[in-house]
């Protein structure tokens, strides 16, 4: 698994870790258990924790993703969804502005909710995807975004298709479908009373219609999660600091 330490603008190749507890997912399925096998293709996005504060709506964009059966490997519960990528466009540049690069939207996502009463830190998006179909003269790529920051922190050529063979423009040696996307930016961090969309953008450098698509899966979304101190929570605390700070003087 490859992680990326987000700055703004910024993605850092790093080593795998774990950060925060898993509070929102997809794994495009109706089954009750998370990731469990048995259920329905659905593209409803799963609350892991419905007590936490945190909300999530179903994917948007839904006339660009689809179920796609050639790549139900992929997802831990049975099921893939494919996102209808643009054509005939270049890997998107990390930095660059993420709203510029869709063609007719070209992209899927989902909105995350955190009330008032709920300070939400973000550490960690992951998810599996590679290239739909096999297709020699076109390179399949994927990149991410959120609503916090308009550029692209994520972006990388498929690793692999859905059929399990090597895309003929994929980066040798590299044969990973996941990803996991750490962030440590201050931006993410103490979120409350808010709302984060999270956005999948897909394409290729050529090709016929379709020839763009890439399959993606198991997607978590994983963060600290914590209260709203009282207000007589906060004046107590001011209080034993005053004591601290007067008994020193003394």
């Amino acid at each position: 698994m490859k992680s990326y330490n987000i700055q703004i603008g910024v993605a850092a190749l790093g080593l795998a870790s774990t950060h925060g507890a898993a509070v929102i997912g997809s794994d495009f399925s109706d089954a009750s258990t998370f990731n469990a096998t048995g259920g329905n293709y659905d593209e409803l996005v799963d609350d892991l924790n419905i007590a936490d504060g945190i909300t999530t709506t179903a994917w948007g964009n839904a006339n660009h993703i689809s179920q796609d059966t050639n790549g139900n490997s992929l997802g831990t519960s049975g099921f893939a969804a494919k996102i209808n990528g643009n054509n005939n466009y270049a890997l998107p540049v990390i930095g660059s502005q993420a709203s510029l690069i869709d063609n007719g939207g070209r992209n899927t996502y989902f909105t995350i909710t955190i009330d008032a009463n709920t300070v939400f830190d973000l550490t960690r998006v992951d998810f599996s995807w590679r290239a739909a179909t096999t297709a020699a003269t076109n390179t399949r790529w994927l990149a991410f975004s959120t609503s916090i920051e308009d550029k692209v922190i994520f972006s990388e050529i498929a690793t692999e298709t859905s059929n399990g063979t090597d895309d003929a423009q994929d980066r040798s040696g590299n044969r990973s479908p996941n990803e996991s996307i750490i962030f440590s930016d201050p931006a993410y961090q103490g979120l409350t009373d808010t709302t984060i969309t999270f956005t999948w953008h897909a394409g290729g450098t050529a090709g016929n219609p379709g020839t763009s698509d890439s399959d993606f899966a198991n997607v978590v979304i994983h963060g600290d999660v914590s209260s709203v101190p009282e207000p007589s929570s906060v004046a107590l605390l001011g209080l034993g600091g005053l004591a601290l700070l007067l008994r020193r003087r003394k």
